[in-house]
């Protein structure tokens, strides 16, 4: 998903009314999925609004450096 897509998302999820269907069809072709939204507009429309919820709920980091987890080390506590 692209910078774009992303800050759209979090402007629908902090307003109060749902997204509607132009906003959505936008969303959709920002993003390539065209072809879903022709053949599963429900599931589209749905996914749409879990998405919006989650930026919602996702709180911004003290520092957008530093990393969220230890850095994964491959053989260590095998």
């Amino acid at each position: 998903m692209d910078e774009t897509v992303q800050s759209v998302l979090g402007f629908f999820a902090a307003r109060s009314e749902a997204m509607d269907k132009t906003e959505i069809d936008v969303l959709a072709r920002r993003a390539g999925l065209q072809k879903a939204q022709l053949e599963f507009p429900d599931d589209l429309a749905a996914a749409a609004k879990q998405a919006a919820e989650a930026a919602a709920n996702m709180k911004p980091l003290d520092d957008p450096r530093a990393e969220p987890w230890p850095p994964m080390r491959a053989g260590s506590g095998l």
